[in-house]
């Protein structure tokens, strides 16, 4: 995504707080962090994309546009999109895949403020 964050002037910091260990296959573990990382890339422009990694949780967060309050209970939603070309699909998928592994997904955005995703093992 290297391009993507140069494209829309964005800093991206990595903290690694620890060394999960999942049983989890990578390319599942891949799908989830690349779908939430594409989305906030594409939310954000000239900000900061911010991603935590802890013995017990993914986090990431970004200085993006946000999410309306009432948009937020439907991010998951198969379908749901906010793009003219989007798919809907991605999120839908990161949901599925947590629910398959018994992960906790947790959302909080805030207008023009950004938004933060934490995923707990």
């Amino acid at each position: 995504n290297e391009h993507q964050l140069k494209q829309g002037n964005i800093n991206l910091s990595t903290h690694l707080y620890a060394h999960p260990k999942l049983s989890t296959p990578y390319s599942l573990v891949q799908i989830t962090i690349s779908n939430l990382l594409r989305n906030a890339i594409e939310h954000t422009q000239g900000g900061a994309i911010t991603i935590e990694i802890h013995s017990d949780s993914f986090i990431i967060s970004d200085t993006g546009e946000g999410i309306p309050e009432d948009k937020l209970p439907e991010i998951f939603d198969r379908s749901f999109t906010t793009k003219p070309s989007g798919t809907g699909l991605g999120l839908n998928l990161v949901r599925r895949i947590c629910d398959r592994f018994h992960w906790q997904i947790g959302v909080s955005s805030a207008l023009n403020i950004g938004t933060t995703v934490k995923i707990t093992f």
